[in-house]
């Protein structure tokens, strides 16, 4: 599928002013979300523009597509998110063979570097707090849980029992 921007103009990355002055272009491809469980090539003409400053670091500059995908990407942001989903519900090896049968593709190390790089999900402030200890390995190591018991989440995972780890976070 081809697609081309329709604004008049871009704003330069350095200076952010806005220019009209076309220099060229090129041709973006971005991965997309299936339809009909068959993946989606999006195919970008992406506009080069020449900035019109001249105390400006950067000659020409490439326009953005906000809330479809960043630059280095070679993804859409909803097919970032689609895979993301899969990897905190099934992870790696079990999470690629449920994304290929729905056209989305990915190997298993991609969907778990998807997963850890991802900027986490801001936690809510708690007002039931849990607090419990486990065995790493029994007598010698223990570990500490802390959960949300509203919402039945888990909070953090502490390599000790020391209450300094407390006072540090």
């Amino acid at each position: 599928m081809r697609a081309q921007p329709t604004a008049k103009s871009a704003r330069c990355t350095a200076c952010r002013i806005p220019s009209r002055r076309v220099h060229g272009f090129y041709w973006r491809s971005l991965g997309d979300v299936a339809c009909f469980g068959r993946p989606i090539l999006l195919l970008i003409r992406i506009r080069r523009f020449r900035c019109t400053i001249p105390e400006c670091p950067r000659r020409t500059f490439a326009e953005t597509l906000p809330g479809v995908a960043r630059l280095p990407a070679r993804q859409t942001d909803r097919l970032r998110s689609v895979h993301r989903a899969i990897g905190l519900a099934l992870s790696g090896n079990p999470g690629a063979r449920h994304a290929a049968t729905l056209g989305v593709p990915i190997s298993r190390s991609t969907l778990l570097h998807r997963v850890c790089s991802s900027d986490a999900d801001p936690i809510p402030p708690v007002r039931v707090l849990s607090v419990d200890d486990w065995a790493w390995l029994k007598g010698s190591s223990y570990g500490t849980i802390l959960c949300d018991l509203e919402r039945r989440r888990v909070i953090d995972l502490l390599p000790d029992r020391s209450a300094d780890l407390w006072r540090r976070g």
